[in-house]
């Protein structure tokens, strides 16, 4: 995977243009300057780029930088989240979930996987319905996900919808990050 789809999956174009720290960013993490991308990353994101804040959050779970933390992770996925960020809240609830510097908690978990999931999250409309159906509550809630997820094309979403509404006795086994 080139670095440059490491720093950042996905960002809004048209604020990466209009904020000089952030494509000054984006131009060093290229380069594979991870300090200096770092502090343009912060810059970005103190004076309000939800995307740097995000990226932030991702260097540190994926321990791009020195002195990389979860719990750092978390709270800038948290305020990114705040935001309305996917990805974050969709990292937010992972981190929830697997207990990556936050409480392991399925409840708060599943609370940000909706929230990820409304914002247009495939991978949290999937997980949502999981957990909807592992705490065996609302099944038509969890089917309503799970044919959202399958429409997202997500793996597994399809198979898992036609079992449901077939009756099919389910087995859940949690996914590695539920």
């Amino acid at each position: 995977m080139p670095k440059n789809e490491l720093v950042l999956p996905n960002y809004d174009r048209k604020l990466a243009a209009k904020d000089a720290d952030f494509r000054s960013g984006l131009v060093a993490a290229k380069k594979g300057e991870v300090k200096k991308a770092y502090k343009h990353f912060l810059d970005s994101h103190r004076s309000g780029n939800t995307d740097a804040t995000y990226s932030l959050g991702y260097w540190h779970q994926s321990r791009l930088i020195p002195k990389a933390s979860d719990t750092e992770a978390a709270k800038y996925y948290r305020i990114a989240a705040a935001h309305k960020h996917t990805a974050a809240t969709f990292h937010l609830a992972s981190a929830y979930s697997d207990g990556r510097g936050v409480r392991k908690s399925r409840q708060i978990a599943r609370r940000w996987y909706e929230r990820a999931a409304r914002l247009g999250s495939g991978e949290a409309m999937f997980n949502y319905a999981l957990l909807s159906l592992a705490a065996d509550e609302d099944l038509a809630n969890a089917k309503r996900w799970l044919r959202r997820a399958a429409k997202a094309k997500v793996g597994g979403a399809k198979s898992l919808l036609r079992s449901v509404e077939n009756g099919d006795r389910i087995m859940l086994q949690e996914p590695d990050n539920v």
